[in-house]
């Protein structure tokens, strides 16, 4: 007569390996699709930041808003066309831009901010290039030009695909 007893203990362990391979690979699977989507889009995200702040720190460094927005202390005739271009001719061609530049004064005693791009800078044709962007990167500096006009400028940056 045959023992039914040890079979029964190999199939319990045939079993069991059976079981923690489907867990496994179960489990492989699911970290593959449950991976994080932002990694890429931070990072992108994190480039256009830092491409953005440098870009606008040059610009502040050479004087470049005081010798294209103003002229003799007031604002200078179709300055925004000629940054437009200075800007866009500094970044890569992949590269879209929107910048707005405000005038933060202090007038008796109480700090006012007015919008001196009225239609904006870019040079994207949309709005929706940066709508859907996987990253899009903005900075902000404060420039205070030569003749005490102080400058609070904010610019968003994406790269094309």
């Amino acid at each position: 007569m045959r023992r039914r007893g040890p079979r029964r203990g190999q199939t319990r362990v045939i079993e069991a390996l059976l079981s923690s391979i489907v867990v496994v690979a179960a489990m492989g699977i699911a970290s593959g699709l449950i991976r994080a989507p932002s990694s890429f889009s931070q990072r992108r995200t994190e480039d256009a930041s830092r491409f953005a702040y440098s870009l606008l720190t040059r610009l502040a460094e050479a004087d470049t808003f005081d010798g294209i927005m103003f002229e003799n202390g007031n604002l200078s005739a179709g300055w925004e066309d000629e940054l437009k271009v200075m800007v866009g001719s500094m970044l890569p061609s992949d590269a879209f831009f929107n910048m707005t530049i405000s005038n933060c004064t202090v007038v008796e005693g109480v700090p006012r901010e007015s919008l001196l791009t009225a239609r904006g800078l870019s040079n994207a044709m949309t709005p929706e290039v940066f709508e859907a962007a996987l990253g899009v990167g903005s900075a902000d500096i404060v420039y205070t030009t030569r003749t005490l006009w102080i400058l609070r400028i904010h610019m968003e940056l994406v790269y094309g695909d």
